[in-house]
């Protein structure tokens, strides 16, 4: 039995994904994939989508419904030591996943220092830091990120964590699926996972 792919989008993706009209539900079907945000991308970046890009957010709603686009984080507890107003990264009971040994690794790696807060809410490169770490614990990444932006992104695609830039995402010469699968195997059979 084959193992279904752990899809995660990150924010700027869905720029792209809206620009091609790409159903999820029909390109990436269920049985073939389960497919992510992380909590810092669809409860901090997503709600900061101005209100002038009303089309993006509608298209982003449907495709959250219509492919049952699960909201994926650790699980953790809230700390007294949280700043007044601070929003938990972390989830509770009945929603928040366990954290594994080389998942913690991971995390570690690509801590961010968190001196910098930006209008989301959440610090520098964080998003990006949770994407990579996903990325490089078995999950694709997909990302429209500028490549010659440093950062964990970059970092994990240097570390051979799969990232898929849909910058190079052409609805015309392929489907989604298809370039996703053709991803994926060249990374198995190169062994670089590098396609930043």
């Amino acid at each position: 039995m084959n193992r279904k792919t752990s899809i995660f989008i990150d924010s700027c993706a869905w720029n792209i994904l809206h620009s091609f009209h790409i159903s999820l539900s029909n390109e990436l079907p269920r049985d073939e994939f389960d497919i992510f945000m992380t909590k810092e991308v669809a409860s901090f970046e997503l709600p900061c989508i101005p209100e002038e890009k009303r089309d993006l957010k509608e298209y982003i709603r449907q495709q959250i419904e219509e492919s049952r686009i699960s909201i994926d984080s650790f699980f953790g507890f809230c700390s007294y030591n949280d700043p007044p107003g601070y929003k938990p990264r972390t989830s509770g009971f009945n929603e928040g996943r366990w954290v594994t040994s080389a998942t913690g690794v991971f995390i570690k790696r690509f801590k961010v220092p968190s001196w910098r807060e930006k209008k989301t809410g959440l610090y520098t490169n964080e998003a990006d830091a949770s994407l990579a770490v996903r990325a490089c614990t078995g999950g694709v990444v997909l990302t429209a990120e500028n490549r010659n932006k440093g950062g964990p992104l970059k970092e994990a695609s240097r570390l051979g964590g799969r990232i898929i830039n849909l910058n190079d995402f052409d609805p015309i010469k392929t489907s989604l699926r298809t370039f996703i699968i053709d991803y994926i195997s060249r990374v198995q059979n190169s062994q670089e996972g590098n396609n930043w």
